[in-house]
This record gives structure tokens, sequence and C-alpha cells, in this order.
């Protein structure tokens, strides 16, 4: 096995003191002949005061989720949802047979024609009562009308009213009884309350369905929010704050938010509370999803960060390759690996913890997908063009040597780490 692929095997930082040590042997070999320098860019680790984060983790909820039940009993005769069709607000999703409900509403309606025809009917009675009672009256001006044709003829227009108004309000409860029919009917038809997409069904065609069966799950997957597992510990410092969150979800990259609210109650088991982030742009996210978010803490402090792009990951973590200068005259300039913890990410660069870098370390940020330790390398200046076509010169790992195990491209944000 060659020096460059055992060495690139040895990445964990228990290792750090052997790799040095096999570096400032492997230097002179490297210059006396070998394959020539890798052209990398670097950019200098830099010791900074920042704001301090928090990494929290929690997952993606839709704002509005809802079990569309059945408001009324019934057989099921349609459904017309599936799992991962997508509806608006108002479409029907099942339908109910009605047809019991149906026969109810036409005899109910049956009901209501014949008692209007009877109002009708008692319309003109009153009218040809009242008519009676005019004649009569006309007549008793003149002394040429029994007294008690006079009574009895108001009697009957007070009586023939009473029966109107009796029969108007019997219209009055069967329209009522119809409307309501009519809506029941309706309700065998049950539609989205909002705009989303099911995410499941929990009946089929044929099943008995009381009031309130759940028929299927709707999700508004386009108006997400991240519900955030914070510890108590952070509960006074986070709700002074207002700076922005940032969220990394695995797959749909990095996002920020500032628009966030505070749950105040503390879950007496996992004493943490909520934190809820809008999340103003959906897309290519899900209900479900894993994220992890760092979160202000209200405390400022001087730490170590170098640029995300450096940051590799590896079978026992995440590392960068620093250049470190040659051993003996006339030798390159090598690639050093430096297993590091980052505690967070902080816009383009990490804030991480690591003995094997100072501020001021040049830390390669490209080129660097391809390097194993020892490798030589070449600092390139401002405005130098990295080659173009497959691996740089030299970029790569002697033939039948590996790069370290596990290594990810350099813009893979990390997601382990020491939470601080």
């Amino acid at each position: 096995m060659s020096l460059p692929t055992l060495l690139s095997r040895v990445v964990s930082p228990t290792s750090l003191g052997v790799l040095l040590a096999v570096t400032c042997l492997g230097a002179p070999a490297l210059a006396q002949g070998g394959p020539p320098p890798t052209p990398v860019r670097v950019d200098p680790a830099v010791q900074q005061e920042v704001q301090n984060m928090r990494r929290v983790s929690g997952e993606i909820r839709a704002k509005r989720r809802s079990m569309v039940a059945a408001r009324e009993p019934g057989l099921v005769a349609e459904l017309l949802a599936r799992e991962g069709q997508r509806v608006k607000a108002g479409e029907v999703l099942a339908r109910l047979d009605a047809s019991r409900l149906e026969d109810e509403h036409a005899v109910l309606a049956a009901e209501l024609e014949q008692s209007r025809s009877s109002v009708t009917e008692q319309e003109a009675l009153v009218a040809r009562a009242q008519h009676d009672l005019d004649v009569l009256e006309e007549l008793a001006k003149r002394d040429a009308v029994n007294p008690k044709e006079l009574a009895d003829a108001r009697s009957e227009v007070t009586i023939e009213k009473a029966r109107l108004q009796r029969a108007s309000r019997g219209i009055g409860v069967l329209e009522a009884q119809v409307d309501r029919l009519r809506q029941r009917i309706a309700d065998m038809a049950p539609t989205a309350p909002f705009a989303g997409v099911v995410v499941g069904r929990r009946t089929e065609v044929g099943q008995w369905l009381g009031a309130g069966a759940t028929i299927v799950e709707l999700v508004a997957d386009t108006e997400l929010e991240a519900f955030i597992d914070v510890p108590q510990a952070y509960y006074g410092p986070l709700s002074a704050q207002t700076s922005a969150v940032e969220l990394d979800v695995a797959a749909a990259g990095r996002r920020s938010s500032d628009t966030w609210r505070v749950v105040p109650q503390i879950d007496s088991t996992a004493r943490t509370f909520p934190l809820i982030v809008d999340l103003a742009d959906p897309k290519g996210l899900a209900p479900g999803m894993s994220v992890v978010a760092e979160v202000p803490t209200g405390e400022r402090a001087m730490h170590l960060t170098v640029s995300r792009d450096g940051i590799l990951r590896g079978a026992t973590g995440s590392y960068v390759y620093v250049v470190r200068p040659g051993q003996g005259e006339g030798a390159p300039s090598t690639a050093g690996m430096a297993p590091v913890d980052v505690l967070f990410l902080l816009g383009d660069r990490a804030v991480v913890r690591s003995p094997a870098i100072q501020p001021g370390d040049q830390v390669i940020v490209e080129g660097n997908e391809r390097l194993y330790p020892t490798a030589p390398v070449r600092a390139m200046g401002e405005g130098e063009q990295m080659p173009q076509g497959g691996p740089p010169q030299g970029g790569g790992a002697p033939e039948g040597d590996e790069a370290p195990e596990g290594a990810a491209p350099r813009d893979q944000a990390p997601t382990d780490g020491d939470d601080q």
C-alpha cells in the first residue's frame, strides 16, 4: 500500500500528530520527485467576534392539515380523491349514497307544493268572506240587514283569516325542512376545505361511514413552517432576539427566516419549548422533513471561522485541508488534514473548533475534492484561473490510491459537530 493511501485512511483527530510527523518525512521525497503540485484556491482562517448560535433540530409541518370527515352517515358510493392528488378548495372528495335523503326531499317538496296550493285557496276564501262582509256593512247603513247576519259575516272573516295564517305557518315549517334536507344531500358530497394535497385515504367505496368519520387527510403543502425544539435554557435569551434563524434541510439546502415566534410553553418531559419559523418559500420542502436550525442565543464571543467551501466530511467527521509549508529547500507546500468540530454555520462561513488550525492558516476551499494528506499543492494567486476539465494536474491521489473515505463535495453543509 502506498504512503498516500495509508495516510488517506488515517483521518481521526487522535491521529493528527502522526499525520504531521509523516508530512514532515514525506515532503523531502516529494521535492525529489512525484506528482506536480495541485493548483488550489485558499481562504484564511479568521478569529472573529460572532453571535453565538445554538444548533437544534425539528421538523417541517403544514400550517393547515385536516382530517376531512363526513357530516352525514352513509355508504361510500364514490371516492374521488387519491393519495398524492392535488385538489382545489371546494372540490368534491367523495360521494355518499344520498338516495334515501333524496326520497325524503321529494316527499317534503310535494307536501310543500300542496300546502302552497292550500294557502292560495285559503286566500280566496278570505277574500270572499271579506267581500260578503263589505256588502252587509253597506246594507247595515240603510238598516236593510239582520244584525245577526252581519255578526256571522264578521266571524266568518276572522275564522278564514286564522285558517290562512295557520296554513302560511305550515309552509314556513315545510320550507325549512326542505332546505335542511337539501343541505344534508349536499353534505353527502364532502368537499376540500382548502387547496392542498391528499396524503391519505381513510375509507373505500362500499364502506359505511358514521357522521364524523374521516374520509381523507388533506395538507396545504404550499404553506409550511418549521417546528424547532429548543432547550429551555435558551428561552429567555431567544425571546429577546430578533435575529434571523438559519435552517438547514438536507434535501433542500439552507435558508434563513426572520419571521418566527416562540411558544411560551415548556414541555415537562423534554424540557424544551417550540420555536415556529415561517417558511416563505416552500419549494423543495414537504411536511415531515427533518430540519436543523441555528438559533441566536443572545451572546457574542470570539470564535475561529473558516469558509464553508473548505469543509469536507469523512468517516470520522468533518475536516479541512490546510496549506502547510514544504520541509526543506525547494520542497513544495503540502495539504495537511485538520479535523474540525463545526459549532454552527454563519452565512458563507462556519464557526469551528480545531487545535490543528490557527488564525491566518490558509484553508483550501477549491481543488480540495481529490486531495490526500501530504499531497503537494500550489496556492493560486488572485485572478488566476483554475484548470478546466477533469482533476487539476497532480490533483488526484496516485494511481491505485483513494481519496479519504466518505469525502463530500466542498459545498455540502456539514450536519454534525458540537452543539454549543
